[in-house]
């Protein structure tokens, strides 16, 4: 099976340039290699996704921890969770006046859904966070730090939304998200309500 790479700058020797090809195609590989070296892997070390860095946009990872870009594995598994709150397990919201403990509480909550589905923060490739009132400089942080526990250096494609309301007036923050593992992977039963 044929394997897609984000596009590369081809460079055709001039004729008679000898052992120059050898490097540019080693240069390649190099590349390749490096890029593959971020792709999480799963059961048979078989890679789910891959994250790639488009050239002339600012590096996400390294300044918002966050992947721009993330390519799925043909015949991957795809695990999508519903909007996540910072709720108890009676439906309540934990600290309704506190964004942070929201933040913490819904992230914990993600990871419950996760482990729910045989996979963890290391497999998730999107999400979406729906803060109200969204200040950038208070809440980015609250929500960065959360990301990077969780998740690690290596962030998920992010989209965070500023909105007026949630679907209850105490909700002050919700996420959303999409996991991807390999095709082979198996639900545990711990955790899981049918």
């Amino acid at each position: 099976m044929r394997k897609r790479y984000p596009a590369t700058e081809v460079v055709s020797p001039k004729q008679g340039s000898g052992n120059h090809n050898h490097s540019r195609i080693a240069a390649g590989i190099l590349a390749v290699s490096l890029l593959l070296t971020g792709c999480s892997k799963s059961e048979g070390d078989k890679a789910a996704f891959e994250r790639l860095s488009p050239n002339g946009l600012a590096d996400s990872q390294k300044l918002w921890n966050y992947s721009q870009v993330i390519a799925i594995a043909p015949g991957a598994r795809l695990i999508e969770i519903a909007g996540t709150t910072g709720d108890d397990s009676n439906g309540n919201i934990v600290t309704p006046s506190d964004m942070t403990g929201q933040v913490n509480r819904a992230f914990e909550n993600l990871e419950a859904s996760l482990k729910a589905a045989g996979t963890s923060g290391k497999d998730v490739v999107r999400v979406r966070m729906y803060v109200v009132g969204l200040d950038g400089e208070t809440h980015w942080p609250i929500i960065n730090s959360a990301m990077r526990r969780h998740f690690g250096e290596r962030g998920p494609t992010s989209t965070l939304v500023g909105i007026q309301t949630l679907a209850a007036p105490d909700i002050l923050f919700e996420i959303d998200a999409s996991a991807v593992t390999a095709k082979e992977q198996r639900l545990p039963n711990p955790g899981f309500r049918p």
